[in-house]
């Protein structure tokens, strides 16, 4: 989970919630937390972290969360990303 958080601040650095100056990583934490009161399983914490990387962060795709996290956390991130080719 800690790597989680690393790897998407590091993505997210520089980027602020629409409209604010507050960082975008407070999201995905309070997405995260949310999903640690549901339930314990890392690997959905990870992904709730990890969640707005591949469509907000240019550098990162599918194939790196798979390749640093896993087919299990790739697979949840790339189903709640929103893909903004189409």
């Amino acid at each position: 989970f800690e790597k989680a958080i690393i790897f998407a601040t590091k993505a997210h650095s520089g980027q602020k919630r629409k409209g604010t100056d507050i960082p975008f990583m407070i999201h995905p934490l309070e997405v995260a937390s949310i999903v640690a009161g549901i339930t314990p399983d890392e690997d959905m914490m990870c992904a709730a972290v990890l969640h707005d990387v591949i469509e907000d962060c240019r550098d990162v795709t599918g194939e790196d969360i798979r390749r640093e996290f896993g087919d299990k956390v790739a697979d949840y991130v790339l189903m709640e990303s929103e893909d903004k080719s189409r």
